[in-house]
């Protein structure tokens, strides 16, 4: 976390996010550690509160997620998902806070708070999956250790959550929408939770470059949010729950981590271009094709890691060797359009700004090569 903030610490926004979410950890702390539920006003204002959070990250992303391509890009639609997921979780908040602190009343199950918390659940689903697919954790599931935790983590999660929430739960299905909700809230979050400890585990050694810490904190918040959404719901089904307590706090610590790793990816996307290291292995080798595509890999390595490898392996008429050094073009391929179809592919995975990066790692050898570069890179 310390890397990510001196990274980021002369953005504003980064500056007002942790300033108060220190704040409100502070103030949390006095009320649970000092009085625990006792003040319960000053609980129900705190809990009121921190949801700024959340409403800051989910307009901060959707504002954002065009500098990584919006729908366009893997990057671009994670920050879409988790963003609409925040904004969801803001509405709920928002409908919870007006019943508790304003209207003074036990809010109803369901209401039109669970339109916004349970409605984050299918996205926080969707923005895990783009994890996992920009994480590279499918280089791993081709392992047999691999394949083991695809199928055991799911299976576990939602093995645990059905045992705990719904062991001995009495279906009523005169209510369908409370059943409905009932069933949903612990087995989707089991889900999603699922798909971030894969995308965290089955990435580990394999994922890399600029945007390793970032997904890595998105991960966390994913995960953090299971455990303060599975405190609340069992401290709800046992009637221990009051507004300013654990399950609060790690919304909000939940919310923090989302929000920075937000700020983090909008942020980069303004210099990822210019922080490209071109590799020693092909600084100074003249300009072939081979070292054109070498050039391009490794300099998308340096945003999405080992990945970049892997991806380019896909490509007809790419070979690499096998310690992610080299590249070579087959005879006879079209080097243009190979070329073409190679940054196209990573531009699926994080936009315009793999075109740029591709740029800038052949910007020297334009002038001795240009019949072999597509006009995209010219």
């Amino acid at each position: 976390m310390l890397k990510i903030l001196d990274k980021v610490k002369h953005d504003v926004s980064s500056i007002f996010v942790f300033s108060y979410f220190l704040m409100l950890t502070g103030w949390w702390a006095v009320l649970y550690f000092f009085f625990e539920s006792r003040l319960i006003e000053q609980n129900l204002v705190w809990a009121a509160t921190y949801q700024f959070l959340a409403w800051f990250g989910a307009i901060y992303a959707l504002k954002n997620s065009h500098v990584w391509g919006d729908v366009h890009s893997r990057l671009g639609m994670s920050m879409i998902c988790f963003g609409a997921g925040l904004l969801l979780q803001g509405i709920g908040q928002t409908v919870f806070s007006f019943y508790t602190t304003i209207l003074h009343i036990d809010i109803p199950y369901p209401s039109l708070a669970d339109i916004g918390f349970f409605g984050s659940i299918p996205f926080y689903l969707s923005g895990a999956y783009m994890l996992a697919q920009l994480s590279g954790a499918e280089i791993s599931i081709k392992s047999f250790a691999g394949r083991i935790q695809v199928l055991f983590v799911p299976i576990f999660m939602l093995s645990f959550s059905f045992i705990v929430f719904l062991g001995d739960y009495q279906y009523d299905w005169s209510q369908p929408l409370k059943t409905f909700l009932d069933i949903g809230y612990p087995l989707g979050q089991a889900m999603y939770v699922s798909i971030a400890i894969l995308a965290l585990s089955l990435s580990w050694k394999t994922s890399g470059g600029m945007i390793r810490q970032p997904i890595i904190f998105l991960i966390i918040a994913l995960v953090v949010q299971y455990f303060a959404d599975f405190i609340f719901l069992y401290q709800a089904h046992v009637e221990t729950f009051y507004s300013g307590g654990t399950s609060d706090f790690l919304y909000l610590v939940s919310y923090f981590c989302m929000t920075m790793a937000l700020i983090r990816i909008g942020s980069m996307s303004k210099t990822v271009a210019e922080r490209v290291c071109e590799s020693p292995l092909v600084e100074n080798t003249a300009p072939t094709p081979d070292t054109i595509v070498t050039r391009i890999i490794f300099a998308q390595q340096e945003v999405i890691g080992d990945l970049a490898w892997v991806m380019a392996q896909k490509i007809e008429g790419i070979s690499v060797d096998e310690h992610h050094e080299k590249a070579h073009i087959a005879a006879g391929i079209n080097v243009r359009n190979t070329i073409e179809t190679l940054v196209t592919e990573y531009k699926t995975m994080f936009g315009n700004a793999a075109v740029a990066v591709s740029k800038k790692a052949i910007a020297d050898m334009l002038h001795d090569i240009s019949a072999e570069i597509p006009e995209s890179l010219q």
